[in-house]
């Protein structure tokens, strides 16, 4: 089905679907857990691409830059932050710093 999409649109979904646990998601037989799954799989890898910018880590540990993880139920109106970014790790590759969870804003 993704070949049937145009060029950049088919592009974009194959980076996204490389970074989906194929394995994870066969488990999940409810479409709007799976969908949130695949979301949420998906904001992660986003966050986890920005942490390999270092000039958008340098605002990060500099704290001019927060990067968060959220998902934004659209059905329900809420938000759940789930993954948050307030400092990296030097030299070493950035760890995401992962501040617990809270929804309903």
């Amino acid at each position: 089905k993704i070949e049937q999409e145009p060029e950049e649109l088919a592009a974009a979904l194959k980076l996204m679907k490389g970074g989906l646990n194929e394995h994870r998601l066969q488990n999940i037989h409810d479409a709007r857990a799976y969908d949130r799954e695949a979301v949420v799989t998906n904001v992660r890898r986003q966050v986890e691409g920005l942490c390999e910018d270092p000039a958008i880590m340098a605002k990060v540990q500099s704290k001019e830059l927060m990067i968060v993880g959220c998902f934004y139920e659209i059905s329900s109106g809420i938000v759940d932050f789930f993954l948050e970014v307030t400092e990296g790790l030097g030299d070493k590759q950035p760890a995401p710093v992962v501040k617990g969870k809270s929804s309903g804003v």
